[in-house]
């Protein structure tokens, strides 16, 4: 079964970012996600794992309501900066309840 992956940390190194600011960056987003309650069972295990240079963004981790708001707003969360819960809050009040 295929699925989609919105990114993922070898990607990012790939593109010659530097392992410690993906690594945080990742961190940033999946306690973000966890907060807000939009991980899937699989999102929270993987979450319990912990984000290292396998860790991947991807469908499976998120409930119906995350997956939503991953197609509409990744490219907007990507780049947000670490620690600006502000942005994530406000996009993520405009996914449908």
């Amino acid at each position: 079964m295929k699925y989609k992956v919105y990114d993922k940390v070898a990607w990012q190194l790939d593109g010659g970012q530097e392992e410690e600011l993906v690594i945080s960056h990742f961190k940033f987003i999946m306690e973000w996600c966890h907060d807000v309650g939009i991980l899937s069972k699989d999102g929270e295990e993987l979450y319990e794992l912990g984000v290292d240079d396998s860790c991947s963004l991807h469908e499976r981790m998120f409930t119906e309501k995350g997956k939503m708001f991953m197609e509409k707003f990744y490219n907007s969360i990507a780049n947000t900066i670490e620690g600006d819960q502000e942005k994530l809050n406000t996009l993520y009040s405009t996914i449908e309840k």
